[in-house]
């Protein structure tokens, strides 16, 4: 473990034991879905990527990759008219 990890950790633990007593479980609960909340809407969004849509979005996606010959055929396959895989 690095040494930045160990800061993180240590500070960590430094401050939820000062201010974790002055929490009550109600705002704990709160906080809790309202970050959840964020991600949500972060994910859908699109300003999250997940990790299945990284790993396409950055050209490592394993999937097959359709040969398009000409634009009117590349239109067909984004409205949906010709399917990716046969």
């Amino acid at each position: 473990m690095g040494d930045a990890a160990r800061i993180a950790a240590y500070a960590g633990v430094s401050l939820g034991k000062k201010f974790l007593a002055k929490f009550t479980m109600r705002a704990i609960q709160t906080l809790t879905g309202a970050l959840l909340l964020l991600i949500a809407l972060g994910l859908s969004s699109g300003l999250i990527l997940s990790a299945d849509r990284k790993s396409h979005f950055y050209g490592r996606y394993p999937g097959p990759v359709p040969s398009v010959k000409n634009t009117s055929q590349l239109q067909n396959i984004l409205s949906g008219k010709i399917p990716l895989i046969s």
